[in-house]
């Protein structure tokens, strides 16, 4: 189903807020955050199940984690360190594909860091959004300083290359995007 932008942005979807929404977890395959409550559902709920299942690092399993809880899918559950999918979380894994791709989309472009990059591309016209801009945002909104920055950058990049194979809604190269 191709969306557009301003379809998914005008779209009402509630997601969890968090103090730290502009500190863009490391999670580099939006594909891996978007499995991560079906997952869930199979019993692969903890850190270390992930890890086994990706066959990472099971610090890397806390990314997915983070970013899935930054969009309001899923939380973890602090006695028992197991993850629990939200009321969202369950309402997306029960839907058939094409309904959780939809949803999922809605969900991404209301998380700050990605409304302010389509925002901004969307003033930009057609000269597109780069890597480097993504990261003077992410700099200027979150507690991350340096070099991670660019580096969360090139995960919203990633991000946005799950957008566009889901909606068509953007144009993504190898460091910027457009809207389509």
């Amino acid at each position: 189903m191709r969306l557009t932008v301003e379809e998914l942005l005008r779209s009402h979807v509630t997601t969890q807020r968090n103090r730290h929404l502009w500190d863009v977890p490391q999670a580099d395959s939006f594909w891996r955050v978007a499995e991560l409550p079906l997952l869930i559902e199979q019993g692969i709920n903890t850190s270390a199940k992930l890890a086994a299942h990706y066959h990472f690092n099971p610090r890397q399993s806390s990314y997915y984690r983070q970013a899935a809880e930054f969009l309001g899918l899923v939380r973890l559950d602090e006695i028992n360190h197991r993850y629990e999918l939200t009321d969202l979380g369950r309402e997306y894994a029960s839907r058939p594909a094409d309904e959780r791709r939809q949803l999922l989309a809605g969900i991404l472009v209301h998380f700050p860091p990605m409304r302010a990059v389509l925002e901004l591309s969307a003033t930009d016209g057609k000269s597109g959004v780069t890597k480097h801009q993504i990261a003077d945002l992410i700099e200027r909104h979150s507690t991350i300083r340096k070099s991670t920055p660019a580096r969360r950058a090139s995960t919203l990049l990633s991000w946005l290359r799950w957008l566009e194979s889901a909606t068509g809604a953007v144009e993504v190269g190898p460091t910027s995007f457009t809207l389509r």
